[in-house]
């Protein structure tokens, strides 16, 4: 059978609610499933990125979710959306993969925090770096000079309050109201580039080639399943 969002597929522009997806999936429409994958792929893909810190893993959880939400389909009922039921289904498998790869075991109650709470790889963060250097450089730049001063005395140079404030004749109270102010425009500023930038938009982007090697995969997984029973049958 066709896939139904391939060129010319009967449901390529099909705006049906996904309750309704659902529903005729279930009725054994079964192609269909196909169209929640494809919808859900991108904001399923950063909520997992973001919990398991590895694209691969994110990428493996995500299809695991798929299979599991597939095999469990036929509970949904409708009391919570849709997204809501297949975000919970996909963090609980991220945490799983995540843990799994760590040490094995199960994931336990109340986990998700700990997890998000540890921090990035030796890998990502010097992906970041030079992207990170660049916009504080930008940033510091448009800071207004005696704000400027302080921050690279007291923070980049790593001078004392006093010795800043002796160095600038400033009082000690100056100099922290100062880099108080320096801080807050580095931070709305930091934002503002990425915004401006389109990273944030762009951050965890799921793209073409990575959404279909997870919909190829769920789909290789549910082939697999179904075989056994259609020959059965």
């Amino acid at each position: 059978m066709p896939s139904p969002l391939e060129p010319g597929g009967e449901w390529a522009r099909d705006l049906l609610p996904d309750e309704e997806v659902v529903r005729r999936v279930c009725a054994g429409e079964k192609q269909l499933f196909e169209l929640l994958v494809r919808r859900h792929n991108p904001r399923l893909y950063r909520a997992v990125r973001a919990l398991v810190r590895d694209d691969h893993d994110a990428e493996e959880a995500l299809q695991l979710a798929y299979v599991r939400a597939w095999r469990r389909l036929a509970t949904f009922d409708g009391r919570a959306r849709f997204t809501t039921w297949m975000t919970r289904i996909a963090l609980r498998t991220g945490l799983e993969v995540s843990r799994q790869r760590a040490r094995g075991g199960q994931a336990g109650p109340g986990e998700l925090e700990a997890l998000a709470e540890r921090g990035p790889s030796p890998h990502e963060q010097e992906a970041a770096h030079d992207e990170l250097s660049r916009l504080l450089e930008r940033s510091l730049d448009a800071l207004p000079r005696s704000q400027r001063l302080v921050f690279v005395l007291r923070v980049l140079e790593g001078q004392s309050t006093g010795d800043v404030a002796r160095a600038l004749e400033l009082t000690e109270a100056a100099v922290k109201v100062r880099l108080m102010r320096a801080r807050e425009r580095l931070r709305r500023a930091l934002l503002a580039h990425a915004e401006l930038d389109g990273a944030l938009a762009n951050a965890w982007h799921i793209g073409g080639e990575r959404c279909d090697r997870i919909v190829a995969g769920v789909f290789r997984v549910l082939a697999l399943e179904s075989a056994p029973r259609e020959a059965a049958g």
